[in-house]
């Protein structure tokens, strides 16, 4: 059975082939075969990324009482245009 590869290890060989991608020493047949690799670990990363986001909690303090709550559909909704109207 494969093992899932972590977060941290993904993005930190998705670094080293974007490194050897930009060298131009890569001849092309390895600049495709890294190319396809990277692809699949960006999408792990998104996925994982979008995975975490979706159990952040919100935390807030009434008094004495601390209240966990989860994002609902709406708030990771409102959450995901205001990133993308950032990002602009």
């Amino acid at each position: 059975m494969k093992s899932k590869i972590k977060f941290e290890d993904a993005l930190s060989e998705l670094e080293k082939i974007v490194e050897e991608l930009e060298s131009p020493a890569t001849e092309l047949e390895r600049s495709i075969e890294l190319f396809e690799k990277g692809v699949a670990l960006a999408r792990l990363c998104t996925k994982t990324l979008q995975d975490a986001k979706n159990k952040i909690e919100i935390i807030s303090v009434n008094g004495d009482k601390v209240k966990k709550t989860k994002f609902s559909a709406k708030e990771r909704a409102a959450y995901s245009q205001q990133e993308s109207s950032d990002e602009l």
